[in-house]
C-alpha cells in the first residue's frame, strides 16, 4: 500500500508539471503572434475599397464606384488593380455620355423632321440648330435647317408681296372712286344688286382666300383647318368656306387670290355678267398640290 501511495504521488506530480509546461507553451505561442504592420492594414483597406468599387460598378453607380476607388488609391498608392479599375469605370462613364448625346441628337432630328413635314418651319429650324450644336457635321440637320430657312424666306417675301399688292389695289380703288364730271345713265336692271355665292373647298389646310368683284374686295378670309387627335396633337385636314355677297348687277370681273403656306399665291380672273336680283355661284377648288381652279355658275 505504501508503494502504491508513492506511485500515485509521483504520477500526480508529473501531471502537474505537464499542465504547467503546456500552459507556458500556449502562453508563449499567444505572446509570439505579431501585430499587423501598417502596410498590411493599408492592403486590407484597399482590398475592401476595391471590392466595394466593383459592387458599385455592377450596380451602375459609377460615381460611388469612383469614390471607392479613390479610397483604395489613398490606402495603397500605385496598386495596379486599382488603376485598372479606375480606367474601366471612366471608360464606362464615357460610353454612357456618348449614348446620352446620341439620344439627344436622335430626338432632336425626329422633332426637326416632324416640324418640317408639318410645315412648321420655325420650329424645324430651331430643332435642327440644337442638333448642330451637339453634332456640327450632321448632314440631315444641315439640310433641315437650310430647307426651313428657305421656306421662311419665301413666306416672308410672299407676305411682303401681298402687302404691296393690297396697297396697289387700294391706290387703284381710290383712283376709280374719284368723282367724275359726267354721271352715267343707270338702268333699272343695272341698279339692282345681285348675289355671288362663294363655295370654296380646299385639300390644303392653311392659307388666305381673297376675292375681288370688279374693283371691290368682297371677301378676305384666313383659313386653318385642323382636327384634334389627342391632348397635344392636331391633324391637318381639308375644309370648306361658304359666303354670300351682294354685288352690283352688270358686267362682272371676278379676281380670286389663294395664298397657301409655303407656296406662291394663285391668281384666277373670271369675266361674266350678273343680272339684278340673280344669284350666281363662284366655285373655287384647291387640291393637295396647291393647284387652284375657279368657275362662275
Amino acid at each position: 500500500m505504501a508503494l502504491a501511495a508513492v506511485a500515485a504521488f509521483a504520477l500526480a506530480a508529473i501531471a502537474a508539471l505537464w499542465v504547467r509546461d503546456r500552459g507556458d507553451s500556449v502562453q508563449l505561442a499567444t505572446d509570439a503572434a505579431p501585430a499587423p504592420t501598417p502596410e498590411q492594414q493599408n492592403r486590407v483597406t484597399a482590398a475592401g475599397a476595391i471590392s466595394e468599387a466593383r459592387s458599385q460598378l455592377a450596380l451602375g453607380s459609377l460615381d460611388a464606384a469612383l469614390q471607392a476607388v479613390a479610397r483604395a488609391e489613398l490606402a495603397e498608392p500605385g496598386n495596379r488593380e486599382t488603376a485598372a479599375l479606375r480606367e474601366e469605370i471612366e471608360a464606362r462613364k464615357g460610353e454612357l455620355a456618348e449614348i446620352e448625346q446620341q439620344t439627344r441628337i436622335d430626338q432632336g432630328l425626329q422633332s426637326a423632321r416632324y416640324a418640317l413635314a408639318e410645315r412648321r418651319f420655325a420650329e424645324a429650324a430651331k430643332a435642327a440648330r440644337a442638333v448642330l450644336a451637339l453634332a456640327p457635321e450632321n448632314e440631315e440637320a444641315k439640310r433641315i435647317q437650310l430647307e426651313s430657312d428657305r421656306a421662311l424666306r419665301r413666306i416672308r417675301e410672299q407676305a411682303e408681296a401681298e402687302a404691296a399688292a393690297r396697297e396697289a389695289e387700294a391706290a387703284k380703288l381710290a383712283e376709280v372712286a374719284a368723282p367724275v364730271a359726267d354721271v352715267p345713265v343707270i338702268t333699272v336692271s343695272a341698279a339692282k344688286d345681285g348675289q355671288i355665292q362663294v363655295e370654296f373647298a380646299t385639300d390644303r389646310s392653311e392659307g388666305i382666300l381673297t376675292i375681288y368683284a370688279n374693283e371691290r374686295q368682297i371677301l378676305r378670309q384666313q383659313f386653318h383647318f385642323v382636327r384634334r387627335k389627342g391632348i397635344f396633337s392636331r391633324e391637318r385636314i381639308s375644309g370648306t368656306i361658304q359666303a354670300s355677297r351682294r354685288v352690283a348687277a352688270g358686267p362682272l370681273t371676278l379676281r380670286v387670290y389663294v395664298a397657301l403656306e409655303g407656296s406662291p399665291t394663285r391668281s384666277i380672273s373670271i369675266e361674266g355678267e350678273l343680272e339684278g336680283g340673280a344669284t350666281r355661284v363662284l366655285d373655287i377648288r384647291v387640291d393637295a398640290d396647291g393647284n387652284a381652279t375657279a368657275a362662275l355658275r
